[in-house]
């Protein structure tokens, strides 16, 4: 059997969700059958040294809008000096970046995968473009994937196949001594603890956050808001951190390797993001059983137990306040239910996994 490469292609492979569904995949496909590449348009590669000891290669090629010229001939080139693909995954937030598709067609690669990462995008021009290009991606892509079904939705007007946000479940189990050890090492072992994990950028909607962080923190001082993630808002919103003179209680823990167990010094998050497509942080919290209170603008299939709850954006910061006190003040759920409950949904990444693999062996005439 020969192997089957895949060419994923993706802004770049920083710490956003797309990026870790594709690891969590990568890790756990039969690499003896199907191998990962990756064409990029930034040089963040967060994973780069583990995608080389993995055996997955990575291109670049510059950077789209801004020089999409430059960028459709370097493409053009690629696809004509690489012609070892069956199949091109291009992971995406809106229709904006259609030219990989379009040249992947033209070098009669058969399999064109286009994968839904997102409900929306807050630039007036990118929605106009994104909403042009959804009347003809059946014209380019042969495959339409989708993390949610609201993300599904937002891309395509044609049939989707639903692939979990999936993880290693197993990964997140909450463990005493783990939680003992971070919370000492991040210097918050006395304090009751708020958390978020996404990067610094308009959707995630750090601003309320701290906005719900700084009224809770008047009446509880003794608590402490952990910052995991980086990106270009984070000088923004330390700024405003500063602002708030909670420069002592804000901890910026920057882009974390070792995120589950980051999620063991948790004792609730809290998720106001504007849109997501489907909220991968969300579910590692439920398999670390941490409560999380999140925004109603999250789709519902990232609620898995009954350890979240959503809260309208509209509703006030002393509303969120209050239902982070209720959480506080009620009777943990047992872990390993939200494990199980995971498990049983389909989220746990073997499963995934093979899935995924079973379909790109498929799709290059080999069988599983």
């Amino acid at each position: 059997m020969s192997l089957v490469r895949v060419l994923h292609v993706i802004t770049g492979m920083g710490n956003g969700g797309a990026e870790a569904y594709i690891m969590n995949m990568y890790r756990n496909i039969d690499r003896t059958k199907v191998q990962f590449d990756f064409l990029l348009r930034s040089r963040e590669t967060a994973y780069e040294e583990e995608i080389k000891k993995l055996g997955g290669r990575i291109f670049y090629t510059s950077e789209y809008p801004r020089h999409f010229i430059k960028n459709k001939k370097e493409v053009e080139a690629f696809f004509e000096s690489h012609k070892d693909y069956d199949i091109v995954h291009v992971h995406a937030n809106a229709l904006i970046y259609m030219t990989v598709l379009k040249i992947a067609k033209k070098h009669n690669i058969n399999c064109r995968i286009m994968h839904s990462h997102n409900t929306d995008t807050k630039r007036p021009i990118y929605r106009i473009i994104h909403n042009f290009n959804k009347q003809f991606i059946n014209k380019w892509a042969t495959d339409y994937f989708a993390c949610s079904t609201e993300a599904g939705k937002w891309m395509f007007k044609n049939d989707f196949i639903l692939r979990k946000n999936a993880i290693n479940i197993d990964k997140f189990q909450k463990d005493k001594e783990v939680r003992k050890k971070i919370r000492k090492d991040l210097g918050v072992e006395d304090k009751f603890v708020i958390g978020h994990v996404g990067r610094f950028t308009i959707q995630k909607n750090h601003t309320f956050l701290l906005k719900i962080f700084n009224e809770y923190y008047k009446k509880n001082p003794e608590s402490v808001l952990l910052l995991v993630g980086d990106g270009y808002l984070e000088k923004d919103i330390k700024n405003l951190v500063n602002e708030y003179g909670l420069k002592d209680s804000v901890k910026f823990l920057g882009s974390r390797s070792d995120v589950d167990t980051v999620f063991q010094a948790f004792d609730i998050m809290v998720f106001p993001s504007l849109n997501e497509g489907f909220g991968i942080a969300v579910l590692e919290a439920q398999a670390a059983g941490v409560s999380c209170i999140i925004s109603s603008n999250i789709p519902n299939e990232v609620i898995q137990s009954s350890i979240v709850k959503k809260l309208s954006l509209d509703d006030t910061v002393d509303e969120w306040v209050k239902n982070i006190d209720i959480i506080r003040n009620s009777e943990k759920i047992e872990q390993k239910t939200s494990i199980n409950e995971l498990k049983m949904a389909g989220y746990d990444i073997k499963t995934a996994a093979k899935k995924l693999q079973s379909f790109y062996l498929s799709k290059s005439h080999q069988e599983s």
